[in-house]
């Protein structure tokens, strides 16, 4: 009788020992799967995510400043700043293509495809394919070369 108890003891103890050990597997694929959702988030609420994020954009103030400019002297970057390099020109064309960093814009006027950088700039309206969009900026377009371009308001027209 002494030994059926015993056994009984054993086996009761090794249950409860085996659930502790599920339940703190359990605890820790929470706890590993809540931080891994939180980062993710934390990384979408950056700037340059994905459309549909809910990011602030980064104001227009304190993009970085073109390496040309760094190179010249503080003459010519006062001048720069008050002569067209610093004023808003307004682009108009169709969503060609849409990625996570890039919006490709086919010129209307010249019917190039343009890439401008999303970073910085406030979306108004939905990005997708085929679609009237406008293009703020600041800096110079050369050709089909944007990289001087400085992207302050993306707004896309209704489809």
């Amino acid at each position: 009788m002494k030994n059926k108890k015993a056994k009984n003891n054993k086996i009761a103890a090794k249950k409860q020992r085996y659930l502790k050990i599920g339940a703190g597997i359990m605890l820790c694929a929470v706890l590993y799967f809540g931080v891994r959702f939180s980062y993710r988030h934390y990384l979408e609420s950056l700037p340059g995510s994905p459309v549909g994020a809910t990011a602030q954009p980064q104001p227009v103030n304190q993009r970085p400043v073109p390496s040309a400019l760094l190179e010249k002297d503080a003459n010519s970057i006062s001048k720069t700043v008050q002569g067209k390099e610093n004023e808003e020109s307004v682009l108009t064309g169709v969503v060609a293509d849409v990625s996570t960093e890039k919006v490709y814009v086919k010129d209307e006027a010249s019917g190039e495809i343009l890439s401008f950088a999303r970073g910085t700039a406030e979306v108004t309206g939905r990005l997708v394919v085929d679609v009237k969009i406008e293009v703020h900026y600041t800096g110079t377009i050369v050709g089909n070369d944007a990289s001087n371009a400085y992207v302050t308001k993306l707004f896309v027209f209704p489809s």
